[in-house]
């Protein structure tokens, strides 16, 4: 018995030792970390004091453990009594596990004092190089400083003033001795590219911006230059920046490499976009390099794979491109492009380019409305007079102010019902199922809901400056806007018999086109009647599914009727590139404007449809597939694209069936999208006296 409990004790004591050598370890850790850590000056004090702390506790938990072992062998030569022994033990090990926990509290309060230094001087930094192209002496005096701090760190490591063992801290001195070596290579290169360029940035009358568009189907990059009209002196260009600027040339490279497909894009995402970097930075002249603002924006591709993970991709090009040449302002210019911001920012591009903005006709110009459809998500966004306006849900208005007019229009994105999304989402459905969103939640029926914008006056969205919310959440539904309906009943004839699909043809989602009636015919073959039907039953009017407002527009979402809007209608992306496939036989005299544009009413685009459903088969498919297209439109989908943007236009956004769609891929030359309008406010605050000098 005496045996048992000694065997017992042994095993107990073990642990205690175990935990106490544990203990020990954390605390000569948490006693590195103090020793080593680049910090403040604030909290100088604070760490001096820790470290002080954590020398004491080292020192006491050595001499703890000392008599843990005396124990230890006390015990084995039966000198203290059984029960006695497991007292104390016991005692002991609660001691040293709530020891333990008041240990990992004081390194995370350390940890949080670290990070928050670390914010503070990432916001000075941002603050300051905000105005690098407009103070350059200032922003050097901030670099020079900067580089005395990290000299002085760097001297301190060195001192070896804590009295620790040199031979454990040379590894740690070196490694920070490489960091704080790169960082001041790197201000060193920004502070000499400042003073040899700000000048000539300052007084030059041209001025370049560079966007990246990381979207759902691939990456594209804009640079834009412009033309400031009047002087080079930047503090004399008039309040109406836009007006007095000329868009006058735009390098547009694109690949098609979604970035949400890549097997590992937190590592892989740089080298991506690398090649569209060295594309535009070869396009801008080296001295206006420094005060070129370039931005980097993400739009549905990346919302749709959660917050966690497109930040977590956004940090990686962030740090890779923070060090290059165009001028990356703070952390703003790259991160997600909020839902409500890509509509008016697509709208603005255009109205910019047909000269809605121009102050020096003599009649003002009609804005138009614009409907892009994109890979993940499509907008609207349309100015639908006064009386219209002012019935919309506040969270579905868009209020600014460019070259002295005043904006009330209707915006809304519609996330999920992009070409691919949606063509996507009706596979899933008719097999009564969901498309799940990462994270495992379900895709709303409205697929509408996108961070709220800072609220301005009347509660409304207003680009002046931007939003930079990011993600999506479920919160944000508005009141009136249908929220998660029950999972869709199976269409189980829809499943094997796709009206969509060639005959034939089996999908890897589980939908097929190969069921045969009686006679051995297909029960059905690819038709716009059929296909389009599905599209509105199953998510744009889904059955059952009631409008809450005087009028709605895709799945229930308020919106004022388009018949009420008389001006121009202007459709782009998706719909563009399907024009432009198309066979040319099926589209009437005179729809076909330029090479750059179309001008079509539904009735055409259904005439379109029907051809390349009729045409649609096996066969078609092989070919096409064979020539090795590296668009990201399938062939075998092609019925499916065309079906999906014709009941898009006539059953979601109810666009009358006797107006013309403008579907322009540029208007004079230059690409309608988005991009340019993030580039004119980029450019605007940079230029404009009442900006800020971009410092945002």
């Amino acid at each position: 018995m005496a045996k048992k409990s000694r065997a017992k004790l042994g095993e107990l004591t073990v642990g205690v030792n175990v935990v106490v050598l544990g203990l020990v370890f954390i605390l000569f850790a948490t006693f590195l970390c103090f020793a080593f850590g680049v910090g403040c000056h604030a909290a100088k004090r604070r760490q001096a004091h820790d470290v002080q702390l954590a020398e004491i506790a080292v020192s006491s938990n050595e001499k703890l453990l000392a008599r843990c072992r005396q124990d230890n062998a006390a015990l084995q030569s039966n000198v203290l009594a059984s029960a006695q022994a497991i007292r104390e033990l016991m005692q002991r090990k609660e001691d040293l596990f709530r020891m333990i926990s008041i240990d990992r509290e004081r390194a995370a309060s350390s940890r949080g004092l670290l990070r928050a230094c670390r914010d503070a001087l990432a916001e000075g930094r941002r603050i300051l190089s905000g105005a690098a192209s407009q103070k350059p002496t200032l922003y050097i005096q901030w670099l020079q400083a900067r580089r005395r701090n990290l000299g002085v760190e760097h001297e301190k490591l060195t001192e070896d003033s804590l009295g620790a063992d040199q031979h454990r801290r040379q590894d740690d001195i070196r490694a920070l001795q490489r960091a704080i070596t790169e960082e001041m290579r790197a201000q060193t290169d920004a502070a000499r590219r400042v003073a040899t360029n700000g000048d000539v940035c300052t007084n030059s009358t041209v001025r370049y911006s560079v966007v990246f568009d990381i979207g759902s189907t691939g990456n594209r990059v804009h640079v834009y230059k412009y033309a400031i009209r009047g002087t080079g002196d930047t503090a004399a260009v008039t309040r109406d920046v836009l007006s007095e600027s000329d868009l006058v040339e735009e390098l547009f490279e694109l690949n098609h490499v979604a970035l949400s497909k890549l097997a590992n894009p937190v590592l892989e995402a740089p080298g991506v976009l690398s090649d569209l970097f060295l594309k535009a930075e070869a396009y801008v002249p080296a001295e206006l390099q420094v005060c070129t603002p370039i931005e980097f924006k993400a739009t549905a591709g990346l919302r749709m794979l959660g917050a966690e993970a497109a930040a977590k991709i956004l940090a990686g090009i962030r740090e890779h491109y923070r060090h290059e040449v165009f001028w990356l302002r703070g952390e703003a210019p790259v991160r997600i492009l909020d839902g409500r911001e890509e509509g008016p920012l697509a709208w603005l591009a255009v109205n910019f380019l047909l000269g809605a903005f121009n102050t020096s006709t003599a009649v003002a110009v009609s804005t138009v409305a614009i409907i892009d459809i994109g890979g993940g998500s499509t907008q609207i966004v349309f100015e639908p007079g006064e009386e219209m306006f002012n019935t919309v849900h506040p969270d579905f208005r868009y209020l600014a102010s460019f070259a002295n007019r005043h904006v009330r229009a209707y915006q809304h994105s519609y996330e999920g019902y992009g070409l691919h999304a949606a063509t996507r989402e009706l596979l899933v459905n008719i097999q009564g199922k969901r498309e799940e969103k990462p994270g495992g939640g379900a895709i709303r029926a409205t697929m509408t809901a996108s961070t709220r914008a800072p609220e301005k006056a009347g509660g409304s969205c207003s680009l002046s400056p931007l939003s930079a919310g990011n993600m999506a959440t479920d919160e944000d539904n508005v009141d009136g806007v249908t929220n998660l309906l029950p999972p869709p009943p199976r269409d189980e004839e829809a499943v094997v018999a796709f009206p969509c699909f060639a005959v034939g043809y089996e999908d890897s989602l589980g939908v097929k086109n190969t069921k045969y009636g009686a006679s051995g015919k297909p029960v059905t073959l690819p038709n716009l009647q059929g296909c389009a039907s599905l599209f509105r039953d199953r998510l744009l009017k889904r059955v059952g599914m009631s409008c809450k407002a005087t009028h709605c527009g895709i799945a229930g979402v308020p919106q004022p009727p388009l018949a009420r809007f008389t001006g121009d209608i202007y459709a782009f992306s998706f719909l563009f590139d399907l024009l432009r496939l198309a066979n040319s036989s099926l589209l009437p005299t005179g729809a076909v404007v330029s090479d750059e544009k179309f001008e079509v009413k539904l009735a055409d685009i259904a005439n379109v449809a029907e051809g390349h459903c009729a045409a649609l088969s096996l066969t078609r498919i092989t070919e096409r597939t064979a020539k090795g297209d590296l668009s990201s439109l399938k062939p075998e989908y092609e019925c499916m694209y065309y079906s999906y943007v014709y009941a898009l236009l006539r059953y979601g956004y109810e666009v009358p069936e006797d107006r013309v769609l403008h579907v322009a891929k540029k208007i004079g030359g230059y690409e309608t999208a988005w991009s340019l309008g993030a580039s004119l406010l980029s450019f605007t605050q940079i230029v404009s006296p009442r900006s800020g000098h971009g410092a945002q």
